[in-house]
């Protein structure tokens, strides 16, 4: 009990926070995700995200910019499992942006850990994106815990809780930067084969920068596999 109301307590601090700040953004993210088996040691997990922005801008009320849609993601990696705890993948993301196109090449190796009554699982990912001819490179640490809130595992029919917790260093335009994101969901296991979580994303970026962002995204994921 201490533990949750701790978190909430740093959720309220986080939306208390943001709405103080210069630069913010607020909005819904939905994602729907496809995992299909290829044979014992591979998978192809492919994800289609949009973003729906509710509120854009700075402080000030009179530059806000309100209601629009933003971007399309259309991401597609290939992962190779090297046992059944560990995997390593190579991807590409696709972005609609504004009538923009970016390009994105992803590496990466995961890692599980089944303990007694929860999960932890680590991503370790580099990406390289091409935007407007210019380069970006970023290194990724995720950690994810996910718990059931009843029993040891997670069976059908049963909620469980995911945290994610990211770390991004980002060297772009002879400049070093970093995002952290957090996102709090709630998930429902149809089956062993569908899942449906929703959460609370909250994400800070260009944090060695001035002019550092602060967003609040409705997180909405479906996750189906093959």
């Amino acid at each position: 009990m201490k533990k949750k109301g701790l978190l909430l307590g740093c959720l309220l601090f986080v939306f208390l926070h943001i709405s103080g700040q210069d630069r913010y953004q607020l909005g819904i993210i939905p994602q729907i995700n496809n995992e299909f088996s290829l044979g014992d040691r591979y998978e192809l997990n492919s994800k289609i995200e949009m973003r729906q922005l509710l509120k854009d801008g700075p402080s000030d009320i009179s530059a806000q910019k309100g209601f629009h849609f933003e971007r399309s993601d259309f991401e597609t990696i290939l992962n190779r499992k090297l046992s059944s705890l560990d995997g390593i993948g190579l991807g590409y993301l696709l972005r609609i942006e504004e009538g923009q196109i970016i390009h994105r090449f992803i590496q990466q190796f995961a890692h599980v850990q089944n303990k007694v009554g929860f999960r932890l699982a680590h991503r370790f990912r580099g990406d390289e994106t091409l935007e407007d001819g210019a380069w970006s490179f970023r290194l990724r640490y995720r950690l994810s815990f996910e718990k059931p809130l009843s029993g040891l595992q997670i069976d059908p029919h049963e909620f469980y809780l995911k945290i994610n917790n990211e770390y991004l260093p980002t060297y772009a335009e002879k400049q070093l930067d970093i995002e952290i994101r957090l996102l709090v969901s709630l998930g429902y296991n149809f089956s062993e084969k569908m899942r449906l979580e929703s959460g609370l994303d909250y994400r800070a970026e260009n944090i060695v920068a001035k002019n550092t962002e602060h967003q609040c995204w409705l997180n909405l994921g479906w996750f189906h596999s093959f």
